[in-house]
């Protein structure tokens, strides 16, 4: 059955009166309720209703010329309005001016309008009051059936046209526009195929690199992140292990590796940056790059409506691209166990969530101690409240606000110049930094 927007539309272009009964609007036939939802995007969120749709179509020209008082007649009638800025898009489709418009969801789920039967239900009961003229109609074609039973029975021997009945169906297929199926409901609007492809190449690589670990004989353990990161960067980036642009090919092979392997060893280490593994941290792997990287604050109440509140993965790399063109990864984690004790010396900053045990099981479990071994930082709401622990310790303070979006640019600012700060003043050679 037709759905109860598209029933509206054909009945206002066609000049086909509309019923209002009861809690329903009739469209021939057909009812659907008033407070059915229909696949027309309301600004702002959410669906317009169908008595929100029909309320503006009954009140058109006091929703042009007096929009005010339209929308305190829909107060008073107890029915959503339409908001201003999609007035002109719901009456121009309603009316046939336009044949669609980006705010109908194809995709959404439209509750089909229902057979009406109050008239069919009205007239039979007029035709059971005995004395009427309807009741009396009925008597005489109970007796017109009784003499032709006869009649009816003989017809009933009667073959069938068949070959009118399999053109009728004809005509009604070929007249059928498939709009969706039951398969393509399920179907996303958007291709992934590119994302496919890359956890295809990934998985490739893991699998390659754990050949390569089982067979290997050197006294080298494989490190996971070392690894990946080189094979990220070059693949994806086009940067080299040392920090820098990839050469040409033929600089590439025309260099010594002999000559080569000490400087690549000496800065090969990407640095390690630690977030809390709490869910309620207003930092985590969820939102990390896309704060670093693109200085946009994400809010658990975002990630949540995103369903991304937990990360896919154990780490994160963050690619900070500097003033000189330059691109230097960083990686992100929210948990040590994995890390080995020569992974520590890589650890450059640590985000502070608050409560000491944040820091148990780490190679420097003391926060004041910890602190002075890498650099502290502590994201908190402009209108938070620190906590006494923070208070107390070498943490710098960076302050965010969901609808103050310019402030995410100045935390991060801040971010990377402390850190940068920090780091000129030790000596971090083995480090890309």
């Amino acid at each position: 059955m037709a759905d109860p927007l598209t029933l509206l539309r054909d009945f206002t272009q066609s000049g086909r009166a509309v019923q209002s009964v009861d809690s329903r609007l009739v469209f021939g036939n057909l009812a659907s309720e008033r407070s059915t939802q229909t696949n027309f995007k309301r600004t702002g969120g959410g669906y317009y209703t169908l008595d929100a749709i029909w309320f503006l179509l009954q009140n058109a020209d006091k929703a042009t010329a007096q929009f005010g008082q339209y929308i305190r007649d829909a107060q008073a009638a107890n029915v959503p309005s339409v908001a201003l800025m999609d007035r002109k898009d719901v009456l121009s489709y309603i009316r046939g001016e336009i044949a669609t418009t980006p705010k109908l969801d194809l995709n959404a789920f439209i509750a089909p309008a229902e057979p009406y039967v109050g008239a069919a239900a009205t007239r039979k009961h007029a035709m059971d009051e005995p004395g009427s003229q309807d009741s009396n109609k009925r008597t005489r074609m109970d007796s017109d059936m009784d003499t032709g039973s006869a009649a009816s029975a003989a017809a009933d021997q009667l073959p069938l046209d068949v070959d009118s009945d399999e053109a009728f169906v004809k005509e009604l297929l070929r007249r059928e526009k498939l709009l969706r199926t039951r398969s393509s409901v399920l179907q996303a609007s958007k291709n992934f195929s590119s994302v496919l492809n890359v956890m295809q190449d990934i998985k490739k690589r893991q699998e390659q690199l754990a050949k390569t670990a089982s067979s290997a004989t050197g006294p080298k353990q494989y490190n996971r992140y070392e690894t990946q990161e080189k094979d990220y960067l070059a693949d994806s980036f086009q940067l080299d292990a040392s920090g820098t642009n990839l050469a040409s090919p033929s600089s590439r092979a025309a260099a010594s590796p002999a000559t080569n392997a000490p400087e690549a060893q000496q800065r090969d280490l990407v640095p390690i940056i630690i977030v809390p593994a709490v869910e309620d941290a207003l930092i985590t792997l969820a939102n990390v790059k896309e704060l670093l990287e693109n200085s946009h604050f994400v809010s658990r109440q975002e990630l949540r409506d995103r369903q991304q509140i937990r990360p896919t993965s154990d780490s994160v790399l963050v690619l900070r691209k500097k003033a000189d063109g330059k691109a230097v990864p960083y990686r992100v984690i929210d948990s040590t166990l994995k890390l080995r004790p020569e992974d520590w010396k890589r650890v450059v900053a640590v985000f502070a969530h608050g409560p000491a045990w944040q820091f148990k099981g780490w190679k420097w479990p003391s926060p004041a101690e910890l602190f002075m071994k890498v650099k502290g930082f502590h994201l908190m709401l402009q209108e938070g409240k620190v906590e006494d622990t923070i208070k107390s310790w070498d943490v710098s303070k960076l302050v965010v606000n969901p609808r103050k979006p310019h402030l995410d640019t100045t935390a991060v600012r801040q971010f990377w110049e402390e850190l940068d700060n920090w780091t000129s003043k030790r000596d971090l050679s083995y480090l890309r930094l």
